[in-house]
């Protein structure tokens, strides 16, 4: 099955749903996905037809803004995306991420399953145990503000 064959199929934009649904609590649902999950068949379904059909548009964002955790008197913009959003980007995550993770070198923490923070102190510790004594470091602060796409 091809990945745009499995990316319409609505039993696998279900188990993306499923995904989605799995990062809120019981009961601190938000309205948007609520009213989604009320007709959750229905809404699927649609949702992979119009993806098969080539009709599916994403919408816009929504735009918020939130206080840095270890700067407060800073913030930094999120985007809010609908359900169907939503779907769809973590179906195209699941079925486009083993690809890509073969291509990706070990050290490279961010944004992996099984990775990321934890796994760079680790890695930088196993580093300092060999002896090596100097590490380099970089990033692009606010980039996504600063960047004209």
């Amino acid at each position: 099955m091809s990945i745009f064959q499995r990316l319409t199929d609505p039993g696998f934009l279900a188990q993306a749903w499923r995904t989605v649904m799995a990062h809120y609590k019981e009961g601190a649902l938000p309205a948007a996905l609520a009213e989604f999950d009320r007709r959750r068949g229905a809404n699927l379904n649609s949702l992979a037809g119009r993806i098969r059909d080539q009709k599916f548009l994403p919408q816009p964002a929504a735009l918020i803004h939130i206080h840095k955790t270890n700067h407060p008197e800073e913030e930094r913009p999120i985007s809010l995306l609908g359900p169907e959003d939503r779907i769809v980007l973590t179906a195209l995550a699941t079925l486009l991420s083993p690809l890509v993770e073969r291509q990706l070198l070990p050290g490279c923490m961010a944004y992996r399953p099984q990775r990321g923070a934890s796994g760079a102190v680790d890695t930088v510790h196993g580093w300092i145990k060999a002896g090596c004594t100097h590490i380099a470091t970089g990033d692009v602060d606010n980039f996504f503000a600063t960047t004209k796409l």
